[in-house]
C-alpha cells in the first residue's frame, strides 16, 4: 500500500505539470513556511514576484517575511508594489490589506515609503 502524498509533494506535482499554476506555487510557499523552511518558502515567494507579478496574494505574504527575517527595506518595497499592483487591479480588499501592514511597518521602523 502506499502512503499518501504530503501536501509539499502534492503541490509539488501540479506545479510541474503546470508551471504557470500561480496559486499552488503560493500554497507550496505556505507550506514550506508551515514546515520552517524559511529558504524554499522565500524562493517560492520570489519566483512568483519575478514570473507573476500580477498574483496580489505574494505580496503580502513575501513582504511579511522579509519584515520576519529583518530585511525591512525589502519588505516595505515588496509591500509598495503590491499597493501599486492592487491599486491597477483595483483590487480593494488585497490593497486594504496591503495599505496596512505598509503603514504597520513605517510606523514600526526607521524606513522611508517608496510610494
Amino acid at each position: 500500500m502506499q502512503t499518501p502524498k504530503s501536501r509539499i509533494e502534492q503541490l509539488q506535482e501540479w506545479i510541474a505539470e503546470d508551471a504557470q499554476d500561480h496559486f499552488s506555487r503560493y500554497a507550496l510557499a505556505l507550506e514550506y513556511g508551515k514546515a520552517n523552511d524559511i529558504a524554499k518558502m522565500r524562493a517560492c515567494f520570489e519566483h512568483l514576484l519575478q514570473h507573476a507579478p500580477l498574483y496580489l496574494p505574494t505580496y503580502y505574504h513575501a513582504g511579511s517575511l522579509y519584515e520576519e527575517v529583518g530585511e525591512v527595506v525589502l519588505a516595505e518595497a515588496t509591500f509598495a508594489e503590491g499597493i501599486r499592483q492592487a491599486t491597477a487591479q483595483n483590487d480593494k480588499h488585497a490593497l486594504q490589506e496591503l495599505r496596512g501592514v505598509h503603514t504597520n511597518l513605517l510606523m514600526e521602523y526607521d524606513v522611508e515609503s517608496t510610494l
